[in-house]
């Protein structure tokens, strides 16, 4: 099991805590183009840590 499985499974925990249910981040609200690329890039690798 590594750190990045533990750190998952705390925010989940304290998520199921605090409000019942692990919230899931909704589908992308804009359509992708070439000024979003580099936000789109960085969300989508914060998403796995947990950060930016």
């Amino acid at each position: 099991m590594s750190a990045e499985d533990i750190r998952r499974a705390l925010r989940e925990s304290r998520a199921l805590l605090e409000v019942g249910y692990v919230p899931t981040p909704g589908g992308p609200t804009t359509e992708p183009t070439l000024l979003n690329k580099a936000l789109r890039a960085a969300t989508a690798r914060g998403r796995r840590g947990g950060l930016l």
